[in-house]
């Protein structure tokens, strides 16, 4: 895994609640709201954040979402407030994982071209078309589940980085590299307090 050097140096591992993040060229959806799935920040101060990476490590790029996410908990730590998971693919047990979450970000390779390389989108929770055929699950069902099992709603963000190697191996592609600093220092900021 290789580090995104001084980002740790720019942050401190408080929870900052209430703050969204932003991806290149956007504003934060602002407010704070309790309505079920609605993207905005968290509607409960202080409470659990889930950043879940999901992506095949053994597919070059498509393990952007595991690096992320691994990069996130060196710089952050596991303090109190965050939870870090690393899938291969989403599969229906993470919604128990989940069932404590006020908010959650997955994070996740595309072969999608982003005008800046990496988006944030809000996620709402869908139970309209289970995956009957697939062995993984997309974010929007996977939230609709922990909905419907525990009756829980918390804001959630899909982060999509544009890969550019799926080829067979390990490691990320230069690009995708600068890619996943750019994300992991943007994340950072967003969960944790500044210096």
């Amino acid at each position: 895994m290789m580090n995104c050097g001084g980002i740790e140096n720019t942050i401190i591992r408080d929870r900052k609640a209430g703050e969204a993040f932003s991806s290149p060229g956007q504003g934060a959806e602002g407010g704070l709201s309790s309505a079920p799935g609605d993207g905005a920040a968290l509607d409960k101060p202080g409470g659990l954040c889930c950043i879940v990476g999901f992506g095949n490590a053994r597919r070059r790029d498509d393990g952007l979402g595991p690096h992320v996410v691994g990069e996130l908990s060196q710089v952050l730590g596991t303090g109190v407030g965050l939870q870090f998971i690393v899938r291969e693919q989403l599969e229906p047990d993470l919604a128990e994982d989940l069932r404590e979450a006020d908010e959650i970000i997955m994070v996740d390779a595309t072969v999608e071209r982003l005008p800046d390389g990496w988006r944030k989108s809000p996620l709402k929770p869908r139970l309209d078309a289970p995956p009957y055929l697939t062995h993984s699950l997309k974010p929007e069902y996977l939230l609709g589940l922990l909905g419907w099992l525990y009756d829980r709603w918390p804001a959630s963000w899909l982060v999509s980085i544009q890969g550019e190697d799926f080829g067979m191996g390990t490691g990320l592609s230069p690009v995708a590299q600068r890619r996943a600093c750019q994300v992991v220092a943007d994340l950072a900021k967003s969960v944790s307090k500044e210096d």
